[in-house]
């Protein structure tokens, strides 16, 4: 049941500390749930349940929230818990034929996704598009219907020890989140990893979940034998504004966190404005927030890219504006009567965020890098 699954995901202090503040209080996920009828819990923050009249991070309040989140999001049922859910999803275990995708025009050869479609709900990802590949849609059914691979860690190190393998960067974590909840049960992203090390090759991991720190042994042990990046998707300090283009996301300030635990054991560590969002989260002070704290976090590189909109992401993302920000509707229909905005406009953006890494000290971009180029995070699709 959810609470075992639950158990499962947060079994250990390292994923617990993921979903926790500072002070070591539960957040859920931001906006996953709406309480039906009479009110039983007041929410604070990001989904922080709360007695009516008690006290901020309750322990049994807490859990009995996670419980019901958890059973929701990652089992895929709200019986019994009284809560209307809105980022319900469906698992479907599927196996794979092969885990590696060969990647070309990207700075990385080979693409990992242990998972097909993600929880987190951005507006904005690009991603949404491929799940066109299963007959489903690029809205509800990218957050609502997600793959599991079962057994692609044991075809990956096939793959890995095959005499034609020359470790060539993988990018792992293209085109699906690969610490969305659900990795909590299954672990593959962190069975991957380990693959990773006993064959030492390298890896460029993308992520907005916390979850991350779980696995700092693994990425400690990977960067010992091979380079090692990874890359923690924040794309505005504003948690009102996060909320609503990744509404079952962690807060941004968990991300920072995480960066700074893994910054902290010596792994390479950055941050990705990835994507700048035209009228959201492009003005000036608000990239140097994001730049001046992931800088105080320790990382050593920050990077970022304007807004792609191909087919299927588009559709979606501008009807999510129509509804949350109508007033951006004409400016948008001028910067994307295709999928790119104006050339000029991506470089001055990029050329914004150059300038505020040499200010507060950071690299401009990655080392081993997953480069976005005019696709965002890398558009590969495994």
């Amino acid at each position: 049941g959810a609470a075992r699954v639950a158990d499962e995901a947060f079994a250990d202090p390292a994923s617990t500390a993921a979903f926790c503040d500072g002070d070591g209080e539960v957040f859920g996920p931001q906006g996953c749930v709406e309480m039906a009828g009479e009110s039983k819990f007041s929410y604070s923050g990001h989904g922080l349940p709360l007695r009516e009249g008690g006290e901020a991070g309750d322990e049994s309040v807490s859990r009995q929230f996670w419980l019901a989140w958890f059973e929701a999001v990652c089992v895929g049922s709200s019986h019994g818990t009284g809560a209307v859910m809105t980022a319900r999803a469906n698992y479907r275990e599927i196996t794979c034929k092969s885990a590696l995708n060969r990647v070309k025009g990207m700075m990385f050869g080979w693409s990992l996704n242990p998972y097909r479609g993600c929880v987190h709900g951005c507006h904005y990802c690009f991603a949404r598009r491929f799940h066109a590949h299963f007959d489903l849609n690029a809205s509800e059914d990218f957050t609502g219907e997600v793959f599991v691979k079962t057994n692609v860690a044991r075809v990956l190190r096939e793959e890995l020890w095959s005499t034609s393998w020359r470790r060539e960067l993988v990018a792992l974590g293209t085109a699906t989140d690969p610490y969305q909840p659900i990795e909590g049960r299954y672990r593959l992203t962190r069975s991957c990893l380990e693959e990773f090390v006993d064959r030492r090759s390298p890896v460029n991991l993308v992520t907005k979940g916390p979850m991350v720190i779980r696995d700092v042994d693994v990425l400690t042990s990977l960067s010992a034998v091979a380079d090692c990046t990874v890359c923690v998707s924040i794309t505005t300090l504003d948690e009102d504004l996060a909320r609503r283009l990744e509404p079952t996301t962690a807060p941004p300030r968990q991300r920072l966190r995480a960066v700074e635990t893994l910054a902290t054991a010596g792994i390479h560590v950055g941050v990705l404005m990835a994507p700048v969002v035209p009228g959201l989260t492009d003005d000036a002070l608000a990239m140097e927030a994001v730049v001046r704290s992931a800088a105080a976090h320790g990382a050593q590189f920050v990077g970022g890219r304007v807004l792609e909109l191909r087919e299927g992401t588009k559709e979606h993302f501008l009807g999510w504006l129509a509804t949350d920000a109508p007033g951006l509707l004409e400016r948008y229909a001028m910067l994307y009567p295709g999928a790119h905005a104006p050339r000029e406009r991506a470089l001055a953006v990029q050329r914004t965020i150059a300038d505020l890494c040499v200010a507060y000290g950071v690299s401009p971009r990655e080392r081993a890098v997953v480069d976005s180029g005019p696709r965002q995070l890398a558009l590969a699709f495994g």
